[in-house]
């Protein structure tokens, strides 16, 4: 209950019972001033996901009846990037421990970890781009950055391939659709994507180009789930197939070119 520290006299004396029920309606109507005041200036919360993103934890029925390989090779490897740049870090990182999750590691074998597997190259290539006002990187460095961070881990052989899709390309669902029917076959190949942030998470303050591995691939509903990186913010969520396309279909202004996507299959037995 509301208390005015005025229902008291300074001297601490008694309150008649008509002074009383005066003071206690001018607070309250103080108070009441008050709240409106405090809530016309609150500025509107929106919600984090827009209505083209879903949490996997409100949408759990594929993993709960599918085999989903890539969900489970990414799952104990789900990295955060340390800081606002270094998403393609932390999504190499989960990539290399993925491809090589059915190994049995020995004891003085490290995990792959952003800082890492940034360090597998020289750091102008890569390092020195997350830093402090750094641009990022293109996705065809990052298809060369990734081939040196397999082969500096003894992966064996990897192929990685560059897919790109032009907003104009009317085979582009169809393309996408293939590639990613065919990744979800198998844990030893995994999609990475370049893609503007606010499209797929519906979050305005997002429009930046950001890197992350797809999860798992959901064919009947057409949908993709993306292990994003940005864990300040995020959890797994997934998007629509058309989200997807339109975020990947976007200029990267470095490089001029649209984002895409890596497809990523080690094609050696271990």
């Amino acid at each position: 209950m509301f208390r005015s520290r005025r229902l008291r006299r300074s001297r601490g004396e008694a309150v008649s019972p008509i002074d009383l029920a005066r003071r206690i309606a001018y607070a309250g109507g103080t108070l009441l001033l008050a709240v409106v005041c405090a809530s016309a200036q609150e500025p509107t919360r929106l919600p984090k996901y827009g209505s083209q993103a879903v949490r996997l934890f409100l949408a759990r029925e594929y993993i709960q009846n599918h085999p989903a390989p890539d969900f489970w090779a990414l799952t104990p490897y789900y990295a955060a990037q340390p800081d606002d740049r270094s998403c393609s870090a932390a999504s190499v990182a989960m990539l290399v421990n993925a491809l090589r999750a059915e190994e049995m590691l020995k004891a003085d074998e490290q995990l792959a970890t952003p800082d890492s597997v940034a360090a597998c190259v020289a750091p102008h290539v890569w390092k020195d781009k997350l830093a402090p006002g750094g641009v990022g990187v293109t996705l065809d460095e990052l298809a060369a950055i990734a081939r040196a961070v397999f082969a500096a881990h003894a992966l064996g052989p990897v192929r990685v391939e560059t897919m790109r899709f032009s907003p104009h390309d009317i085979e582009a669902r169809a393309r996408l659709q293939k590639v990613l029917a065919s990744n979800e076959r198998s844990a030893r190949n995994l999609i990475l994507v370049n893609f503007l942030q606010s499209i797929a998470t519906g979050d305005p303050e997002g429009a930046v180009g950001h890197m992350a591995p797809i999860g798992a691939y959901d064919a009947e509903r057409r949908r993709v789930l993306l292990f994003d990186p940005d864990r300040q913010w995020y959890e797994p969520y997934w998007i629509s197939e058309e989200t997807l396309l339109h975020a990947m279909a976007t200029i990267d202004p470095v490089s001029n070119q649209p984002r895409g996507l890596l497809v990523i299959e080690r094609t050696e037995n271990h």
